[in-house]
């Protein structure tokens, strides 16, 4: 019966991994060096807007974006809290204060207004803040606006701030960095109090530090436990895991590389990505390496048995990642675009656990193996 082309193709690669087994890990070298400098362009492409996860063409998200163009539709507030007894938010010091956060905030680029407590006082009075509590009292009871800005307590303040990021993640974190920076610099004029910024746009610049945070985190303690597994169920055999260690690392070094050339970015979905092309690039790790000891090392010499390896290899390895690479790209096919970033970096994770597990794990196995070592490889 003749052999398929498939099958021919990986007898003939087995065999120039036995000749030249060094010219393939030289290859997986390459290609780690060439793809390490993607993985900061991706840590640097992070999209913590949730709008961004969204939809950019159905008709509710397009009317948002005109408006936000049009009129600004990114509100920041930052929050006044009086935690002394002997301080009213009332008092001239603690209005100065906030009209002087009011001016140094308006003049800051993205900003298109900012008002506050100080914006009725000055426009009630002539432009000049009263030097009497009770004058500011009586005119922010006759202002309805007044509700807006403070509560009935007077232990909570708030300065309105109306800004244009177009939901820019690196706009988004300027004008945060410029709000807080500020705020620093006018620390020596606070009387007292706890000063905080909150709002959509402070909510996206602490989920941009979650998802770099739990990125990090996700995909270290998937490799650990990954790597336990492994040891378990090789028995605490170092040369096993490490095979397996190859597909995982490799496959996700590429992945992760070529997401950040093409600019793929992570956000909260695509975030869990390598997690699980670690999970999936452990499966061909395990299958490579069980059958390569038990099916061929014991049967042949190391040469043919890389040989018949990949004659066998090929076929099971091609077919099952095709599958679940399709299986993956038919993500692209949803309205989500963060589904569609996640359907791509998943099926290049898994393409790249096949080009490892074809191409360069059977040459290491050529290198690392003694002859007729797999007789008492049990």
């Amino acid at each position: 019966m003749k052999m398929s082309y498939l099958r021919k193709l990986g007898y003939k690669l087995g065999k120039m991994q036995s000749d030249r087994p060094w010219l393939f890990v030289m290859l997986a070298i390459i290609i780690t060096l060439a793809t390490i400098p993607g993985i900061p362009m991706l840590l640097n492409n992070v999209e913590p807007s949730l709008e961004k996860a969204l939809p950019q063409d159905i008709p509710e998200v397009k009317l948002m974006n005109d408006m936000r163009s049009e009129y600004g539709a990114d509100m920041l507030y930052m929050v006044l809290l009086n935690d002394q007894a002997d301080l009213d938010l009332t008092d001239p010091s603690s209005i100065r204060y906030i009209d002087s956060m009011v001016s140094s905030l308006s003049a800051l680029e993205n900003i298109l207004e900012v008002s506050s407590l100080s914006t009725i006082v000055k426009e009630r009075n002539h432009g000049v803040i009263p030097n009497s509590e009770r004058e500011i009292r009586e005119i922010l009871e006759s202002d309805p606006r007044s509700g807006s800005y403070i509560d009935r307590e007077r232990s909570v303040a708030v300065i309105h701030i109306k800004s244009d990021t177009g939901a820019s993640a690196k706009v988004v974190k300027k004008v945060i960095d410029d709000i807080n920076f500020a705020k620093e610099i006018l620390e020596a004029g606070n009387p007292g109090l706890n000063v905080k910024l909150t709002g959509f746009n402070a909510i996206d610049q602490a989920t941009f530090k979650v998802i770099i945070s739990d990125f990090m985190k996700i995909t270290l303690i998937s490799f650990a436990l990954m790597t336990l597994f492994l040891l378990l169920h090789y028995h605490f055999s170092i040369k096993k895991t490490v095979y397996s260690l190859v597909i995982m690392i490799f496959s996700l070094i590429w992945a992760l590389g070529v997401t950040g050339y093409v600019g793929i970015p992570l956000n909260v979905v695509t975030m869990v990505s390598a997690a699980m092309i670690i999970a999936l690039g452990s499966s061909y790790g395990i299958n490579s390496v069980y059958h390569f000891y038990d099916d061929f090392l014991l049967q042949y010499d190391k040469k043919e048995a890389i040989a018949k390896f990949q004659e066998f290899l090929i076929i099971g390895l091609s077919g099952s990642a095709f599958a679940e690479i399709a299986g993956f790209l038919a993500l692209l096919f949803g309205i989500m675009p963060s589904m569609r970033y996640l359907g791509i970096i998943l099926a290049i994770g898994i393409f790249f656990a096949l080009f490892v597990s074809v191409v360069i794990l059977p040459a290491l196995f050529f290198v690392m193996e003694q002859e007729k070592a797999g007789k008492n490889a049990r």
